[in-house]
């Protein structure tokens, strides 16, 4: 058969396997290519979800949970029935529970005032599992496409912004949402890239077992759910946070905190936030962890909060 990799066809039989790294348990993907002439070559690709976002969650938290393997526990043993991704995007805390903690058997909410993002995900549920492949290979092929024919800025791995924009207005897209995932995936920040995206059966399912409301999440006092908050950072806001499509409304954020503090006791909620003194304070009550975590191209190196407050079962 012929293994269409993007950029060369190989001759031979493919295998593909999901295996975990050997760091913070992200997932992989691994090719196993047998040539006519009985070699094996295997190739890795780093599972890589469909949507881009600010930050990257699903990836920093399978590395902090896996050396906090207690805060998991605690997560399983109390019991949820239903776990809300208040401020959706990717909705990383939710995948890392699903797909590499194996939580199964809970309702999953995300909330996202992002209308197309949500938009996106609706149409993605009335896919089958064929149709989602075919919308990520098309996808992957205008990457390619685009990889082909822009060029990166010298000696960087990234595009030129005002480059990119250009190239991709004169693109034909026949799928609303291929094209805001095109121009959201490569750019939504200062350092534009092209990546392909891996399918993910995981990815598919959860998909359609997640309930996506369009809008804010109003907290109310649940004694059976586990709210997390992961809201864009309010003393040290970054450009993509400005950029394309990514909205923020800090009266909203402003208000989640108000209503955490009002309602913090009543609640069980997490709530991720890059490092502050101020926030020590306000949320004195939780539990706290940090981790380190390293942006993107920038390579800027930040401190992160994790504030966990389980009330007692």
């Amino acid at each position: 058969m012929i293994a269409t990799t993007g950029f060369a066809s190989i001759t031979g039989s493919v295998k593909i396997n999901i295996i975990p790294s050997q760091v913070g348990q992200v997932i992989f993907l691994k090719i196993q290519l047998r040539l006519s002439h009985q070699k094996k070559i295997y190739i890795y690709i780093m599972y890589s979800f469909i949507c881009n976002y600010a930050g990257n969650k699903y990836k920093e938290l399978s590395k902090f949970f896996n050396q906090n393997p207690e805060i998991v526990e605690k997560i399983k043993q109390h019991g949820f029935k239903k776990i809300v991704e208040c401020y959706g995007g990717s909705y990383g805390f939710i995948r890392c529970l699903n797909h590499v903690y194996n939580l199964e058997g809970i309702e999953y909410e995300v909330y996202d005032i992002n209308k197309n993002l949500i938009e996106l995900y609706w149409y993605i549920q009335k896919l089958d599992i064929e149709e989602y492949k075919k919308f990520i290979d098309d996808y992957n092929k205008k990457i390619t496409y685009i990889k082909q024919n822009l060029e990166y800025i010298n000696g960087k791995t990234y595009f030129n912004k005002t480059t990119l924009l250009a190239f991709l207005k004169k693109m034909n897209f026949d799928n609303k949402h291929q094209e805001y995932l095109i121009y959201n995936n490569l750019a939504r920040g200062a350092f534009c890239t092209a990546n392909h995206k891996t399918f993910e059966e995981k990815d598919f399912y959860l998909i359609k077992k997640i309930k996506f409301t369009l809008g804010s999440c109003l907290v109310v006092e649940d004694d059976e759910s586990l709210f997390y908050f992961d809201p864009p950072y309010l003393f040290s806001p970054k450009i993509e946070y400005y950029s394309c499509d990514f909205i923020v409304d800090k009266h909203n954020i402003n208000e989640t905190i108000k209503n955490l503090v009002n309602s913090s006791n009543k609640i069980n909620f997490i709530f991720n936030h890059e490092e502050n003194f101020l926030l020590d304070v306000v949320f004195r009550e939780c539990d706290k962890f940090n981790y380190g975590k390293i942006y993107g191209c920038s390579k800027k190196r930040s401190l992160t909060s994790f504030f966990i407050f389980l009330k007692k079962s």
